[in-house]
């Protein structure tokens, strides 16, 4: 515990990169109770396990389609102008809903949000070496995640006990305020450009992938890592009316969720600082096998308490890509990271789409037994991946941030 708490000392001391991730925090924890609030909602007027999914679907299609887009228009702002105006945007689209909480009203939002939400993120992604430096990257990398674990945890947990005192608009409108607090919260972090005046200019999306495609042990490892994540969120995504139909309590069913990312929280905490090819292979492997090995054993041989147990273990997969984006930040200039996060969020997003779709087809069709192929096709490539021997390509240096 002391040697954790040694490794993240440097980190804990820089106080742009503190605000940074309490912005994090504070918008992240609102987005997910809402998320939450908008996915009950649904299930409630429809009693469909699929109209439920569909608030996932939304948020990430046009995030797909769109999101790269805009992070490519806005490749040339100062990442703390672009971050401000997402998360001011976002305050308003829920700000509509909560007046008027149709489910119309929370779709359409829910749409538009998850397509700034790539922009957001992306320039996020590529803000953080700004604030940081290269030397202490992965150690920030592991407790933004870790915070972001922690988020969930609180926006699960909390945003439960108030659907039951607010109800959906009062949750609503406490996600405006948590998106404005963010944005007040990053006027202080300090200005940084996308690029620096010495640097080449942004590149659109065309050359990311391109350079994506030519470093093909990288995409391996950020491919798997985003299947496994989009798996996981498809699973999450219809984990509310699978666990209530085996009678959990709804109240109890944010607190199974905050549990899958509470043990999230913990594995990135054990996560190493400095990361290899090889390394990343070796983890992502494992957290995928424990990820979904375990879920498949526990819907395989459900009750309410092993289902519950079995959404709670798929958290380990949202950490496989800890090691995947710290390589993929030190790998590649400063005018290609916005462009490359933007185009993985895209596919995160539209995998993510259709894990929610499958899973909960899957549900309406075969009950919870119809996810366990998902989680035993998931392993199997897991353990394909352990059995290969990756290292890092020679020549291969860091770039500046």
């Amino acid at each position: 515990m002391i040697d954790v708490l040694r490794r993240y000392r440097p980190v804990l001391a820089n106080r742009r990169y503190l605000l940074l991730l309490l912005s994090s925090v504070v918008s992240e924890a609102g987005d997910w109770a809402a998320r939450l609030a908008l996915t009950w909602l649904m299930y409630l007027l429809t009693d469909s396990v699929m109209a439920a999914a569909a608030v996932l679907v939304v948020s990430v299609l046009p995030a797909a389609a769109f999101g790269p887009w805009l992070t490519s228009a806005t490749a040339r702002w100062d990442h703390r102008t672009a971050a401000i105006s997402c998360d001011l945007t976002r305050a308003g689209l829920f700000a509509v809903v909560a007046v008027h909480p149709s489910p119309l009203t929370a779709l359409g939002a829910a749409a538009v949000a998850g397509m700034i939400s790539v922009a957001f993120e992306s320039h996020r992604s590529a803000w953080l070496p700004h604030v940081t430096g290269l030397d202490e990257l992965g150690t920030a990398v592991s407790l933004s995640h870790a915070l972001s674990d922690a988020t969930v945890i609180i926006g699960y947990a909390v945003g439960g006990i108030l659907l039951g005192l607010l109800g959906v608009s009062g949750v609503l409108w406490v996600n405006v305020v948590t998106f404005a607090l963010s944005a007040a919260v990053l006027v202080a972090v300090g200005s940084a450009r996308s690029v620096e005046d010495d640097d080449e200019a942004p590149t659109g999306i065309r050359a990311a992938v391109a350079t994506l495609l030519a470093d093909r042990v990288l995409l391996v490892l950020a491919a798997l890592a985003t299947l496994a994540v989009a798996a996981a969120t498809g699973i999450e995504a219809i984990a509310l009316p699978v666990l209530t139909r085996d009678a959990v309590p709804v109240s109890v069913t944010g607190i199974v969720l905050a549990a899958a990312a509470g043990l999230s929280l913990a594995a990135t905490l054990a996560l190493p600082g400095d990361w290899t090819h090889g390394r990343a292979a070796r983890w992502v492997g494992l957290l995928i096998v424990a990820a979904f090995g375990g879920c498949g054993f526990g819907l395989l041989f459900g009750s309410p308490v092993l289902t519950s147990l079995a959404i709670i273990v798929t958290g380990l997969a949202y950490v496989a890509l800890v090691p995947a984006n710290v390589l993929l930040t030190v790998t590649f200039p400063a005018q290609l990271r916005a462009s490359i996060f933007s185009v993985l969020g895209a596919t995160l997003a539209v995998m993510q789409a259709l894990s929610a779709v499958v899973a909960a087809a899957a549900v309406d069709r075969f009950g919870t037994t119809g996810l366990v192929g998902l989680c035993a096709v998931l392993t199997v490539l897991a353990l394909i991946l352990l059995t290969l021997r990756i290292r890092t390509p020679q020549g291969r240096t860091e770039q500046s941030a």
